[in-house]
């Protein structure tokens, strides 16, 4: 009797050992995906805060409306082919911001407060896109090209439609 006792005495405290060591294995595991996703999104944060430096150092290249007054160009039809300074800048401008929407959309969760942030920043390039983004589209993720291809179908902001039709 006591040495049946004491057998599953043994059996319960095995067990409970080994769902210890199976819960300190989960957590284990949860702790790092948790760190892992931290160290993504600190990344992708950040990626932002350089975005958003760069739109203070040139803010001639923020917007297509700003590029457009500064330059003096209302058709992107032909950047491509101006080959200045300053059309190269905006171009290269472009490209940082599709890559920092790029990041955050894989690495944050875009919902809500950022995708709105992450639109209308690229609202903010809609001329410029409506143009580039056919040539661009392939070297960006499905997400990405899902939210820009969105944009692409609303309206320009009206800023944009005043300025050209004010010429």
């Amino acid at each position: 009797m006591v040495g049946d006792q004491l057998q599953i005495l043994e059996a319960v405290s095995a067990a409970a050992s080994a769902l210890a060591a199976f819960l300190a294995i989960l957590y284990a595991v949860y702790q790092v995906a948790e760190s892992k996703r931290v160290s993504r999104e600190a990344t992708a944060l950040q990626a932002h805060r350089e975005y958003l430096a760069l739109c203070v150092e040139r803010p001639e290249l923020s917007s297509s409306l700003m590029f457009a007054k500064n330059s003096g160009v209302k058709d992107f039809g032909e950047i491509e082919k101006t080959l200045s300074k300053e059309s190269e800048a905006y171009l290269w401008f472009a490209a940082v911001l599709l890559g920092t929407c790029e990041q955050i959309l894989e690495n944050v969760s875009a919902s809500g407060a950022w995708k709105r942030i992450i639109k209308g920043q690229l609202l903010m390039h809609w001329p410029l896109l409506k143009v580039m983004w056919p040539k661009w589209r392939g070297g960006y993720s499905s997400k990405l090209q899902k939210l820009v291809d969105q944009v692409l179908d609303s309206p320009p902001e009206s800023d944009w439609t005043d300025f050209i039709a004010s010429e």
